[in-house]
């Protein structure tokens, strides 16, 4: 599952004494048209406005669309790499409206909570979620393995709200937990779940984010050459008709 595009909060371990950090994961396949940039969510307000937030995506989107640097590995044999990375920093450090300043790390990741290639940790507070309550993991083996930080580049930011961190949707082993519904939108992330909201299992998120997923690699395999746009209609229709 990629991960660029969505929105994660940190495993305890990483959290201020005050506030909740959020990591906007923006990196991780720089191929023009395959960027991903995730919408705001209500839960970020206390720390940046919508408006002020989609003005500072669609700079970056500008950045990535106008003079497409390539995949991460195409940045550093380019040379790019690094005035890229200064790029986007200077944009996310100087936009306005953030009520604690805000960075962009690009690390690399390392194993969170885990034992001999399985979970170790049965705590979710151990483990970084997006903003659908998956969890922070890449492929190892036969099983996911959970990391952090997300892999590539993220604007990180604390939201004033530490009952932010309590709220956030997460999964274990297809179950919600921490006290919260899982619904449909992830707009509802920090608020109360309204009377008479749709509760959606987490097995059909999963096949949601997963068909979206393999849709995306479809037009990365067409933008390849790999496969006629023909058959990219047809296998995109089918993957849709799943959600």
């Amino acid at each position: 599952m990629s991960l660029t595009g969505r929105i994660f909060c940190a495993p305890e371990a990483y959290q201020p004494p005050e506030g909740t950090l959020l990591y906007i994961n923006i990196a991780l396949n720089t191929w023009k048209g395959n960027q991903a940039f995730p919408q705001w969510i209500p839960a970020m307000e206390p720390a940046i406005s919508k408006s002020d937030y989609d003005k500072l995506m669609a700079k970056l989107t500008e950045l990535f669309e106008t003079d497409p640097p390539g995949c991460i590995d195409c940045l550093t044999c380019s040379g790019k790499e690094k005035n890229v990375k200064a790029a986007v920093a200077k944009m996310v450090i100087e936009a306005p409206g953030w009520s604690s300043p805000a960075r962009v790390e690009w690390e690399g990741y390392h194993a969170v909570g885990v034992g001999n290639g399985e979970d170790a940790s049965s705590n979710p507070v151990d483990f970084g979620f997006d903003e659908h309550g998956h969890k922070c993991d890449v492929p190892a083996g036969d099983w996911p393995m959970p990391v952090w930080p997300p892999m590539g580049g993220n604007i990180v930011f604390s939201v004033p709200n530490p009952q932010l961190f309590d709220a956030w949707p997460r999964i274990m082993d297809g179950v919600a937990v921490a006290g919260r519904a899982v619904v449909a939108d992830p707009q509802n992330i920090g608020q109360a779940v309204p009377a008479g909201a749709v509760v959606v299992q987490p097995a059909v998120m999963q096949r949601e984010d997963d068909s979206l997923t393999k849709v995306k690699e479809l037009k990365e395999l067409l933008d390849m050459g790999a496969i006629t746009q023909a058959e990219y209609d047809n296998k995109k229709t089918a993957l849709l008709d799943k959600i």
